[in-house]
């Protein structure tokens, strides 16, 4: 804790990081990620007896966050059900740990952090628990607990894969340094190697998910923007409640650059930026798609050591409290204002969970929400839950993927994606007489499904 005699006392503020998370959870208590319907699928399966599938009978292993998704499971089972529920829990504990924890080591970190709408945005994804460990475990190394390093590392990089950097990093300074932990402490974290590496073996015949390839397929097509823009396109929701002004995020990075030099940061340093360095480049140099998700490592940290800069003064701490109210405001806002659940998704699926039969395949490009609602077979044509068309994807084959002809296809013809026109050109297919908010479906004209 870098804290000594501040203004306002720790308790206060962890009071006001409670409520400010308490206020705009509320306000976005209607927003789900597609992505995170794809988890809940998996554990809703897994609860039915059909195993840990996004498709029942088809063993692919999407889940790039298995400790997440044990959690998820694990309490899903006790509480009988309640996914979506457990998600959002979940989320809001590990998001509102890693905000105290901010505040406790920097000062009014932890409240902006809270006021921050983007964060409420990654809700049901494994965003906040990602979060929460690295800042236990760079807090572990700042405070030379060698022995808890092994485990904390095994737990983040369980999280995700790209918890890899920090482990790496954490790796060379112990070694660098010889301080390097017994082989006690390496026990259970090679017990959860064993074991996850065991499972996808012996359940997907695979020892890592093919999502991971399919993401990094997607960085190749060039689909998301060519290399090396495709993640530095940051997301609106990133500024858009600041008034859209996109400056912004330079803004934030250069007041982070400078808070980053405070000697009192400088053992956490030693790990935290290198790993941020390590990440930024591997998600440009692959050419990652822009998941707003992705952010959000840079996001939290930039904060921590951008409000390093505000002196340890009444003027300065009321001044920076008054810029947290005007956040708070566009905060709350816009996620009343844009944090929604797709409906015309959820709509979709029903829909179609009441009209097709259960052996009818679904083809759709954001298949979370729909699979959530339809207990179909549903495949993914960009390529994340259907390996497949990951292939495709990544060299830039938009049309092999309706080879597999599917039954019915979920399309937008307002605004369509590079995947859809084929279907759109296709002979085979034919518009239902249905649509939701710019969601069509077209069905395959020799489908022996009974539609209206």
């Amino acid at each position: 804790m870098l804290e000594r005699g501040y203004v306002i006392d720790y308790r206060i503020r962890a009071i006001v990081v409670c409520a400010v998370f308490g206020m705009l959870t509320y306000a976005g208590r209607h927003f789900r990620l597609d992505d995170a319907y794809i988890y809940a699928r998996y554990i809703d399966h897994a609860l039915a007896g059909r195993g840990l599938v996004f498709n029942d009978g088809e063993q692919v292993n999407a889940l790039t966050s298995i400790l997440d998704t044990w959690l998820q499971l694990a309490i899903a089972y006790l509480a009988h059900g309640h996914i979506l529920v457990i998600q959002a829990v979940l989320s809001g504990i590990f998001f509102l740990a890693a905000a105290l924890m901010a505040e406790s080591l920097v000062p009014l970190s932890g409240i902006i952090i809270a006021a921050s709408s983007y964060f409420y945005f990654t809700v049901g994804m494994e965003t906040s628990l990602f979060l929460f460990l690295l800042m236990l475990t760079i807090h572990a190394y700042a405070r030379e607990k060698v022995e808890w390093l092994p485990l904390l590392c095994a737990l983040t990089l369980l999280t995700r894969f790209e918890g890899g950097a920090l482990v790496a990093v954490i790796a060379w300074r112990l070694w660098s340094t010889r301080r390097l932990p017994s082989l006690r402490s390496m026990l259970a974290p090679a017990v959860l190697a064993v074991i996850y590496f065991a499972f996808n073996e012996f359940f997907y015949q695979r020892i890592l998910p093919q999502s991971a390839s399919a993401k990094l397929g997607q960085g190749f097509s060039g689909f998301w923007g060519r290399w090396p823009t495709a993640f530095l396109r940051f997301p609106e929701l990133v500024y858009r409640p600041l008034g859209g002004v996109w400056t912004f995020v330079p803004l934030l990075l250069v007041l982070a650059c400078f808070g980053a030099l405070d000697p009192r940061m400088k053992k956490r340093n030693e790990v935290a930026v290198p790993f941020l360095f390590i990440l930024g480049c591997f998600y440009v140099l692959f050419n990652i798609p822009n998941y707003h998700w992705y952010y959000a490592p840079f996001l939290y940290f930039f904060a921590i050591y951008a409000v390093r800069l505000i002196p340890d003064t009444k003027a300065a701490t009321w001044a920076t409290l008054a810029l947290v109210l005007l956040l708070f405001k566009g905060s709350f806002n816009y996620l009343r204002d844009n944090a929604v659940e797709n409906p015309q998704y959820a709509k979709i699926g029903q829909w179609l969970m009441q009209n097709t039969a259960p052996n009818e395949r679904i083809a759709a490009i954001e298949t979370g929400t729909i699979a959530w609602y339809c207990d179909r077979n549903i495949i993914d044509i960009v390529g994340l839950t259907t390996p497949q068309n990951g292939r495709f994807t990544a060299k830039r084959d938009f049309s092999s993927w309706i080879k597999d002809k599917p039954d019915l296809i979920v399309v937008h013809p307002d605004l369509p994606f590079a995947w859809e026109k084929v279907a759109f050109q296709s002979p085979d297919y034919e518009y239902v007489p249905v649509h939701f908010d710019g969601v069509y479906l077209l069905r395959r004209k020799r489908t022996e499904a009974k539609l209206p």
